[in-house]
């Protein structure tokens, strides 16, 4: 069960009302995973709808742990967190992206939804080493990992879901499924969505660049 508008990061209150549905809900569905992203999304109650990247810094670990507390505790069972894609960074950074997710995940003893095609499309934008970041994550967070496709505007890399995995984001996905088989895998497509037979391919090519031929 993922959802985009707790706005983990933000410094509205926690909606209650939210809350109490997101609890509701999760207790009749019985999901295997709850998450949310790693960002703000409302600004003085005005939400938005998009996922808003935070500063790398302590005082945002801070932030964001007391809240994903809140969020678990209300909701009774662990919350998976999300990396987002990012277009910015902001000069209050004190610290790596892949330092800020494993710190935060620890901090607030939540568990993590790795985005490979965010991490490469982050990586790309700001400069960094996507390998890097990924050698760093703590595995034994991961729950579930998002792969989709992204597109390329003025220099930018933009996620966007509407196009299949590239082959970079699936080299990276390999290596990823190595350090955390047992996470489930989900290949997000909402954007000029094809029709099902093309969906199907899709996901046959992704559990297809896992597997090891035999010598």
């Amino acid at each position: 069960m993922h959802g985009v508008g707790l706005s983990l990061g933000g410094t509205d209150p926690l909606s209650n009302p939210y809350l109490a549905q997101l609890k509701a809900l999760v207790h009749w569905a019985k999901p295997e995973v709850v998450s949310d992203h790693i960002c703000f999304a409302s600004v003085d109650g005005s939400y938005g709808h998009d996922l808003w990247p935070m500063p790398h810094c302590e005082e945002s670990i801070s932030h964001l742990a007391s809240r994903i507390a809140q969020v678990q505790e209300t909701i009774g069972r662990r919350l998976a967190v999300e990396n987002v894609s990012s277009y910015v960074s902001f000069q209050s950074s004190t610290m790596t992206e892949w330092e800020f997710v494993g710190e935060l995940v620890r901090r607030a003893d939540c568990d993590l939804l790795l985005d490979v095609n965010n991490v490469y499309v982050s990586a790309h934008n700001h400069g960094f080493s996507a390998a890097e970041y990924l050698s760093a994550i703590p595995y034994e967070r991961v729950v579930q990992i998002h792969l989709a496709g992204h597109t390329r505007e003025n220099g930018y890399l933009l996620d966007n879901h509407g196009a299949m995995v590239s082959e970079a984001v699936l080299d990276l996905f390999r290596a990823v499924a190595m350090k955390c088989p047992e996470a489930r895998v989900i290949v997000e497509w909402d954007e000029k969505v094809p029709p099902f037979e093309k969906l199907l391919e899709e996901v046959h090519r992704v559990e297809q660049s896992t597997q090891v031929e035999s010598p």
